[in-house]
């Protein structure tokens, strides 16, 4: 090869390989694009923080769109600088519109059972947090104050732990309906982690229940008081409104009594027989702005036993005590309180405080029988204390306690006879059951408490002779009038019967009308 012919090789691989070398340069680069979340662990405690963390579906219906997508943070600032965050649109029109979380099974909350969330939001509310969908649903509520500004709200859910729940519901603005139509919320970095609220110990622990305790309405609520446990309680539990003096307990129950109803009460349901035998005396406190009497009664069982109070103090506690002794082995199970009873000129809301409602040993000394030795005096029908000598048909509950004791009558007892007063001819009866001694006693005298001004018929019957009716008109209400009915042209008939009809041969009155009756007696 001579030499022109090698330089021109030369040439020739010298141009071969540049060209070669720009064609290795000018070809395009391929660059795999590298996943930010590819060496992320998946950490269910979170449930999403809409970057590498989104583990569980937001949203009620998986196989629709997320009620959260991931957006860009657009105020990337103060707790947030997270690149993406969750939208959620709210209904403001709808007061329990929410974002649900379906975990699909029993989520964990051992080690960590607080919840934890990032909101911005455009106005502020209530934030509501409830887990659900297993044993127990528990709910937990925030409050958002400040709009426009990402803060980050906790919930206890300690109480949750073991309940099995299955899904967490979060209500944004809850409750409320005053809203726009769409609402945007930004959420982020939801997730349960370690609880670092304080552990809060049941006062209650390890108390045992003391049955003899009605109800302190602290740790020794041991039965319902209401007529109807399938609704509220009637002295729900509420913070003692004067620690002081006898009560300086921190819970007490607040009653509302109806101070136009003359029988308005509390009434305890005991279910069976409430045994007495070494706890007889009955104790409760009161604070009330009211005055009145307190009637405390036992019923249900053998004998209706009522004991009662004068409530005078007012703007502080006071403890009440009521002597049951004589209710022992009656087998009575139910306790009745009467506030303000018998009186119907009240507010239609009278607040009465109570507390320490309990039974306990009755050290109140025994009294001796106040009728021991007391003759029996035939001529007197009742006197609703010592001589109670016939029995009644009707429906007169015998040796009430006197609550309208003044003027004429200052005995401690008297007869309540409850008239049907849509039955014209309701009547009180007593039969002697053989001929009535007429001949020197024969005028008729009762006292009377009534509330109406009616007419009452005195009539004698069932003997051989023929029936004989005297009408009598009660002029006087409220308050006690002894009357007189002067059968003395039967002195020598034959009656075995003496029949009293209030409000006689009407049917305008109530179904349960009262009248107050003593001393009946022949004069």
């Amino acid at each position: 090869m001579n030499l022109k012919t090698k330089q021109l090789s030369l040439i020739i691989a010298i141009f071969s390989t540049f060209t070669i070398a720009c064609s290795s340069s000018d070809e395009e680069e391929i660059i795999e694009p590298v996943d930010p979340c590819a060496d992320v662990v998946k950490d269910n405690s979170i449930i999403s923080d809409f970057e590498c963390q989104q583990n569980f579906f937001i949203g009620a219906d998986a196989s629709k769109e997320t009620q959260a997508p991931a957006i860009d943070n657009t105020n990337k600032s103060g707790i947030n600088t997270s690149n993406k965050v969750g939208k959620f649109i709210d209904d403001g029109n709808q007061a329990w519109d929410n974002l649900l979380i379906d975990f699909g099974s029993a989520y964990n909350l051992t080690d960590r059972s607080q919840l934890k969330i990032k909101v911005l939001a455009p106005k502020a509310g209530i934030l509501i947090a409830k887990l659900e969908g297993g044993s127990l649903t528990i709910e937990q509520s925030v409050q958002i104050e400040k709009i426009n500004e990402w803060v980050e709200c906790s919930f206890n859910f300690r109480e949750a732990i073991d309940m099995d729940n299955t899904k967490l519901v979060l209500f944004f603005n809850a409750g409320a309906d005053d809203g726009a139509s769409e609402e945007t919320y930004l959420i982020d970095d939801i997730r349960f982690v370690e609880n670092d609220f304080p552990e809060i110990v049941d006062p209650c622990e390890g108390v045992e229940k003391d049955m003899n305790i009605i109800s302190d309405f602290e740790c020794q609520q041991n039965y319902f008081i209401g007529g109807d446990p399938t609704l509220d309680t009637q002295a729900p539990v509420t913070n003692n409104p004067d620690q002081s003096g006898d009560n300086t307990s921190e819970k007490v129950g607040k009653f509302i009594d109806n101070g136009t109803q003359a029988w308005d009460n509390m009434l305890i349901d005991f279910s069976t027989a409430y045994d007495l035998t070494n706890r007889s005396l009955l104790k409760m406190k009161v604070y009330t702005e009211n005055t009145g009497i307190l009637i405390a009664k036992l019923e249900g069982g053998d004998v209706v036993v009522e004991q009662q109070v004068q409530m005078e103090t007012t703007g502080q506690w006071v403890e009440y005590s009521f002597n049951f002794r004589e209710a022992v082995d009656m087998n009575n199970t139910k306790l009745i309180l009467f506030f303000n009873a018998g009186a119907e000129d009240g507010q239609e809301e009278e607040v009465y405080y109570v507390d320490d409602i309990k039974f306990v040993e009755n050290n109140i000394p025994v009294d001796d029988n106040p009728c021991n030795g007391v003759d029996k005096d035939m001529s007197i029908i009742s006197d609703f204390e010592c001589q109670h000598n016939y029995t009644f048909t009707g429906r007169l509950e015998a040796g009430i306690d006197n609550l309208y004791k003044a003027g004429i009558n200052q005995s401690e007892k008297i007869g309540e006879f409850t008239d049907d007063g849509t039955n014209a001819w309701d009547f009180l009866l007593v039969d002697y059951e053989k001929a009535i001694d007429l001949s020197t006693k024969n005028k008729l005298k009762l006292m009377i408490h009534s509330d109406k001004a009616v007419q009452f018929l005195a009539k004698l019957e069932g003997g051989t002779s023929a029936a004989h009716e005297i009408w009598m008109d009660i002029t006087t209400t409220g308050e006690w009038v002894e009357y007189t009915v002067d059968f003395s042209s039967q002195a020598n008939e034959n009656h075995n019967k003496v029949v009293l009809f209030f409000n006689a041969g009407k049917d305008d009155g109530g179904a349960t009308d009262k009248y107050y009756l003593d001393n009946i007696r022949w004069e």
